[in-house]
């Protein structure tokens, strides 16, 4: 509740000139009384106005830095250490090291199992998995070993179009398809400073494809 300003108190000009002195006495005392009490509403009920000039203040807003979610991802997931912690935890939730598809955040990961012919369960992770619906590809179907790149650092491929001022990158990896040129494996993808997406392409071993 915003706090509201104590009544203002007048008082009324005396009906005669000149007043007794025991009236005069009596006006003396309910003035004081009046201002004591408009003096002690002030000091009880008013705004605290402690800080002011102190150079402290209740409403500063906190400039702390949020803590760490718990259960978010410690390290950046396109670093070595990063992808390894994915792995590990993508054979504890799924079972398997078999993937159509992994695509990499620095604080997400979204990993595709195949489970049929060219059908697959997306599994995303941001420090702990939630599973998807199985879904119907045209692309990113053939399965390989996510296994097979672990070591890789990924963050080295993001850092080449982030140093051009992109933003936003994350890193696709997939088998190459009947519709893919056969020595590409990797899509790095970003946003460039007008907003307009811009990727490269590697091969497996990480050799940018011109």
């Amino acid at each position: 509740m915003i706090p509201q300003p104590p009544p203002q108190y007048h008082l009324a000009e005396p009906l005669h000139p000149e007043p007794s002195s025991g009236r005069g006495c009596l006006v003396v005392v309910v003035v004081s009384l009046l201002v004591a009490g408009v003096v002690t509403a002030v000091v009880t009920f008013g705004p605290d106005l402690s800080g002011v000039g102190s150079g402290e203040s209740e409403w500063s807003p906190s400039t702390a830095a949020p803590e760490d979610s718990a259960d978010g991802p410690t390290v950046d997931l396109l670093t070595a250490d990063g992808f390894e912690e994915v792995v590990a935890s993508l054979i504890e939730e799924a079972g398997t090291r078999q993937v159509a598809e992994f695509v990499l955040y620095p604080d997400m990961a979204m990993v595709y199992v195949p489970t049929g012919e060219k059908e697959v369960v997306a599994y995303y992770w941001d420090g702990e998995w939630s599973q998807g619906e199985p879904e119907q590809r045209s692309f990113g179907t053939v399965p390989f070993d996510v296994g097979d790149f672990l070591g890789f650092d990924f963050r080295r491929l993001c850092d080449r179009l982030e140093a051009e001022g992109a933003e936003e990158c994350h890193v696709s990896v997939r088998a190459p398809g009947e519709y893919d040129p056969p020595d590409v494996w990797m899509f790095v993808s970003a946003y460039d400073q007008r907003g307009e997406y811009v990727f490269q392409s590697y091969t497996r071993e990480g050799v940018l494809v011109e």
